[in-house]
């Protein structure tokens, strides 16, 4: 595979991207730098500078170098710059995760203090519609709880380069946050102590300078108690309560992989409900891990090896953080390790000497070096199939040796992606942004795994739910092919954002209901088998509905109504088939616990209101016969059956007259009906077919809702995979709408007199049909 060839302009070389890592895990005196790749800015590595860092057993073993070497690198004296511009204010931003209404989860991206204004991978060559934070690393501690100043850090936040990423980020409507960095377990205990917290939380507030929030970047080990009687864990609680509490904005700490395996330097729990979010370093992990002490492997391996080559992991990390879903950044790395190797090496070759980093940058510009011989092309880490963790092996003449290096690419960056949003994590993150700088296919990785219009909806997301809002405005529900649940609405149609964090993956797109105070609410099945919710306004983070019925798993899409006393009741159907049922106690208010309404359904239920406004549920039996209940004055009447044999849901709907209609797919796939003979309690007329079906039969399930005059309209796809229609009075003969659809259709009334009909394309995106006096033919609303 031939690599990108991104050449290495000279100001990257300037900017010092190659690493030698820092690492605080070893405790022998300093040595000179070994020899390596030209004008990379080495920084030498205390002690071993020939071998691969060895990690520190114990609960920190996923401690990172990298960091360290920044930390470091930050705090080396600096030479004064042009002092601060004018710094607009923050664009107001599209939700609580992401920034831009394009990003459907937070993309949080550290910079380096010293490369943010290099023109060759500073700010200035960004794609800032694929960011929502920026974290600037950073604002040096000392051990007194003060800001270390007259360093690169410093000097170039307070200096006009600082401004410039402001002004540009702010303007897109992406965050900068501020980051804090104190790494030296010698003096963690001073700079955590309560008077030098408060110091550091005083002089942060004092030098936000236009910031939006700040980072944590507090990293030690959980060596035992300081003087004090406290432990650092511990302090490093009340360090984020103290700017919790100063409310300084937006706020977030960067904590281990391994972290939630306990007895660490952080307590997950507790920061989990202080702040805003956690940035988990997930790499580095060939540290921490591998094959062999000394052998070279994946830096963010993906792990799910049988093999288990790789025990700390990117899987390992995603299961440990699950808890706090709606508070996690999973942060993967622009960089890669080398090291020299015995010539010709095999994969995971061991290290003789020279181990250090590399930007991505960097790397993809070796095929291209006249002093780089022997380049073996991109391979794959076989012991990671699932991260395709890219390796190659090459022969330096600057190094006088053969090198190996492992890094990250697109293609195993996505995979890593793919994680984050099957987890529905808050977000993903990069170390560092100048590493990639403006390489157009990382950017192109975050966009097809985090820009709503690259969604894709298919036969495997399932059809798309509408919702009218009580402003009369119409608003779509899509399930994203790795479970998100994604919305857009008429102001942004096209842009599709993650509708809430938090929970599992969904089965479905959810139900939709209006509370009795004009609130939305929408209901959707987990992976998990429970039933999960969020609201207007804002929609916040995905909760549990009610504590599932013992043994019971929920499936498919639940549905939803509002009583005549304005309490919304919730139906849903068990793996097994077992139809139950929730209500709120009060409008608008808490919920019951699960009912069991009896019987056996093989199809999702379906409710519809009688014109009195008590609720009726339709569905299909084990005998793939139509049955309904409705509620009376105290209880739900049993089940009965209205005969038939049905391939689909229900479809149900009240005519202007104030009778039930009910729609369904037969068994020679031919749409039938039946309506209630009078308003409310009446009896049913029995079944009634439309005639001849669309070419080829029906498929799917039938959509059916009133039009501005008042009829019904119902819509199918057809055996040709349009979408087909017929209205009454008479019930017109079937009319094609055309499209090629891969789902049923939906459709609502809007408040303004609109019907509108969505599909999911052949092409994956999602289109809509509406009319007013005729159809608009089909409209794409993002997706592809």
């Amino acid at each position: 595979m031939t690599l990108y060839r991104w050449g290495v302009r000279s100001a990257i070389a300037k900017a010092g991207l190659f690493l030698f890592l820092s690492l605080t895990l070893l405790d022998a005196a300093a040595a000179p730098p070994p020899a390596g790749e030209p004008s990379r800015g080495q920084v030498p590595m205390p002690g071993q500078t020939t071998s691969k860092p060895v990690a520190r057993p114990g609960p920190d073993a996923t401690k990172p170098a990298i960091t360290a070497a920044l930390e470091s690198a930050v705090r080396q004296p600096g030479t004064p710059l042009p002092p601060r511009n004018a710094v607009r204010p923050l664009k107001p931003q599209g939700g609580a995760i992401a920034a831009g209404s394009s990003l459907q989860r937070e993309v949080f991206g550290f910079v380096n203090a010293g490369n943010v204004g290099d023109p060759g991978v500073g700010y200035t060559t960004w794609d800032f519609s694929l960011l929502s934070t920026v974290a600037y690393f950073g604002l040096a501690v000392n051990a007194d709880g003060s800001l270390a100043q007259g360093n690169t850090g410093w000097n170039v936040w307070h200096s006009g380069t600082a401004s410039g990423l402001l002004n540009t980020a702010h303007q897109n409507g992406v965050r900068v946050v501020v980051s804090l960095t104190a790494h030296d377990q010698a003096t963690l205990c001073s700079t955590l102590s309560a008077g030098s917290i408060q110091n550091t939380v005083n002089q942060t507030a004092a030098n936000l300078l236009g910031a939006d929030g700040v980072n944590l970047d507090y990293e030690g080990v959980n060596s035992g108690n300081c003087p004090d009687g406290q432990s650092l864990p511990a302090k490093i609680n009340q360090l984020a309560q103290a700017f919790k509490n100063r409310g300084l904005g937006y706020l977030s700490i960067d904590a281990y992989a391994g972290a939630p395996e306990g007895g660490g330097f952080f307590d997950i729990p507790a920061l989990a409900q202080i702040v805003d979010s956690i940035f988990v370093m997930a790499y580095d992990m060939d540290i921490s891990n591998g094959p062999c002490s000394s052998c070279l492997g994946a830096v963010a391996p993906v792990g799910n090896n049988p093999q288990n080559a790789y025990p700390w992991n990117v899987t390992r990390a995603a299961n440990d953080y699950a808890p706090w879903a709606s508070k996690v950044i999973l942060g993967f790395p622009y960089y890669g390790h080398k090291a020299c190797v015995d010539p010709n090496p095999p994969p995971n070759a061991q290290s003789r000497g020279n181990f250090g980093a590399d930007s991505y940058l960097t790397i993809q510009s070796y095929p291209g070096d006249p002093k780089i011989h022997s380049w073996s092309g991109v391979r794959r880490d076989a012991l990671d199939p699932a991260g395709q963790d890219p390796w190659a092996s090459f022969s330096s003449d600057y190094a006088g040796c053969w090198r190996e290096e492992y890094w990250d690419d697109p293609l195993s960056l996505s995979y890593k992606y793919d994680l984050v949003n099957q987890r529905n994590f808050r977000g993903a993150g990069m170390f560092t942004l100048d590493y990639g700088g403006g390489a157009a296919e990382l950017w192109s990785a975050l966009a097809s795994h985090f820009r709503g219009q690259t969604l894709r909806f298919g036969p495997a997301t399932g059809s798309p739910s509408l919702l009218v809002n009580a402003d009369g405005h119409l608003e779509a529900f899509g399930r994203s092919q790795s479970g998100a649940i994604v919305h857009s609405w008429e102001s942004v149609w096209g842009s599709w954002p993650l509708l809430a964090s938090g929970g599992p993956a969904m089965l479905t797109a959810p139900a939709t209901a209006l509370n009795q105070d004009g609130r939305g609410e929408v209901f959707a099945t987990g992976s998990d088998g429970a039933i999960y919710h969020t609201w207007q306004p804002g929609w916040p983070g995905w909760g549990v509905l009610a504590t599932n019925p013992a043994g019971v798993a929920f499936t498919g899409q639940p549905a939803a109504a509002r009583n005549p006393d304005g309490r919304l009741e919730v139906f849903a159907r068990g793996r097994d088939g077992s139809p139950w049922h929730v209500w709120q106690v009060t409008p608008n208010g808490g919920w019951s616990g699960w009912t069991s309404l009896g019987g056996s359904l093989t199809q999702d239920p379906t409710v519809g209101q009688n014109a009195d406004g008590h609720l009726e549920v339709f569905g299909v039996g084990t005998d793939s016969a139509v049955y309904h209940t409705w509620l009376t004055n105290h209880d739900w009447a049993p089940w009965q059956s209205f005969g038939g044999q049905s391939l689909s849901k229900v479809g149900a709907a009240r005519n202007s007259s104030g009778t039930l209609e009910i729609f369904v797919l037969g068994s020679d796939r031919q749409l039938y009906h039946q309506w209630q003979l009078s308003p409310a309690n009446g009896g049913w007329a029995g079944w009634a077919g439309f005639g001849p079906a669309p070419p080829g039969g029906g498929q799917g399930d039938p959509a059916v809702t009133t039009t501005p005059q008042g009829p019904l309209d119902v819509f199918l796809r057809g055996g040709d995979n349009a979408v087909w229609h017929a209205t009454q009075p008479n019930w017109s003969a079937w009319y094609s709408l055309g499209g090629v659809t891969v789902a049923s259709p939906v459709a609502a009334q809007e408040q303004r007199p609109i019907t509108t009909v969505w599909v999911n394309g052949s092409n994956y995106g999602m289109y809509e049909n509406y009319r007013t006096s005729n159809w608009s033919g089909w409209i794409p609303r993002g997706g592809n």
